[in-house]
């Protein structure tokens, strides 16, 4: 498989995240529609993808498109939903777009392992050096192989990833409840 692509943009975080998920579920570029592309990028704004607010409309007419015209189900958690989804979660031919630093940046899960979330993560300005934070995260995890590193960059801690901080901005965390956002792909059976 063709290694993630990295955000273009300081703003399509989301647009990266999305597209780099239906790679990883169709497995080949070539099997991914053109359509779904071009309406993945009809909400991007220099601000980024809004989830709520006026154009939340829109967001929802593009995923709603994109599961007409692809073999891709989407569901979407929100506030106090996200978490108990991401728990059941199994990667079984799924992977999750998950917002975090309360809504300011979006994130690819496409597996897990043990306590951990394999994730990537579009930024490369994020990811870029290798450092770790005890029972949080780990950027560049040095036991992936080759194969794989072109999937993955970072892992973080699940229990870590949800848990709602006092007020601090903490790295690699979702935020407040309130403002959470999984967005779950998976393939049609």
């Amino acid at each position: 498989m063709q290694p993630l692509s990295y955000q273009m943009l300081p703003s399509s975080c989301w647009v990266a995240s999305m597209l780099n998920g239906l790679l990883l579920l169709h497995g080949d570029k070539n099997k991914m529609s053109e359509l779904a592309y071009k309406f993945l990028h009809t909400v991007l704004t220099d601000d980024g993808v809004f989830t709520s607010g006026k154009r939340r409309a829109d967001w929802i007419t593009v995923l709603d498109a994109i599961q007409k015209h692809t073999n891709i189900v989407i569901k979407i958690y929100m506030g106090a939903d996200v978490e108990p989804a991401l728990r059941k979660l199994k990667f079984r031919n799924q992977i999750a777009v998950c917002d975090i630093d309360s809504g300011g940046h979006v994130v690819l899960l496409s597996g897990r392992s043990g306590g951990w979330l394999e994730v990537f993560d579009p930024d490369w300005h994020n990811v870029k050096k290798r450092r770790t934070k005890v029972n949080a995260y780990i950027v560049q995890p040095e036991e992936l192989s080759q194969n794989r590193r072109a999937r993955i960059n970072l892992l973080i801690n699940e229990d870590y990833l949800i848990r709602s901080g006092r007020g601090g901005r903490a790295e690699f965390q979702m935020g407040a409840v309130s403002t959470r956002t999984l967005t779950i792909l998976g393939k049609r059976r």
